[in-house]
């Protein structure tokens, strides 16, 4: 159960008489709006965890999945400090309040970063583009800068 820790922290008995209740109301307007009830009763729980500091990774493929576009994956709790070919490699963590910074959304695949000059696709740190004077260049890509080869 995913929610177990965060029982011992929260109250249960309201979430699930709150949830019972959506989800009896909904029945009026089919399956999908109650699917969608008990959705929003997970995420109202997931919530009072992580008001507690309490992560709890709820949603599955087959519970209440969320998609993301452009190679990104759905997180609970993703951080509002996202690494870039830009910023990689700088450590912010000592510069957040790391245990506010979580917030439901889409974030790069581990082992990825977004790359601004690739239309903010994830990718590898290593295929990283530059941005020099205005242009991004590719990995490994030959720039001039007054009549020499960089």
């Amino acid at each position: 159960d995913s929610f177990r820790i965060c029982s011992y922290v929260i109250n249960n008995t309201l979430s699930y008489e709150a949830c019972k209740r959506d989800h009896c109301a909904a029945a009026k307007y089919g399956k999908d709006a109650q699917q969608d009830a008990l959705c929003a009763a997970f995420a109202a729980v997931a919530h009072d965890c992580a008001d507690r500091s309490i992560y709890v990774s709820w949603r599955k493929t087959d519970r209440c999945p969320k998609s993301c576009q452009n190679e990104r994956v759905y997180t609970d709790c993703a951080s509002t400090y996202q690494q870039t070919c830009q910023n990689y490699g700088q450590d912010f963590a000592n510069l957040l309040d790391l245990t506010s910074d979580c917030a439901p959304g889409c974030v790069c695949p581990e082992g990825t970063v977004i790359d601004l000059g690739r239309n903010t696709t994830c990718i590898k740190p290593d295929q990283c583009t530059c941005y020099f004077h205005g242009k991004y260049y590719l990995p490994r890509q030959t720039i001039s800068i007054d009549c020499n080869n960089w």
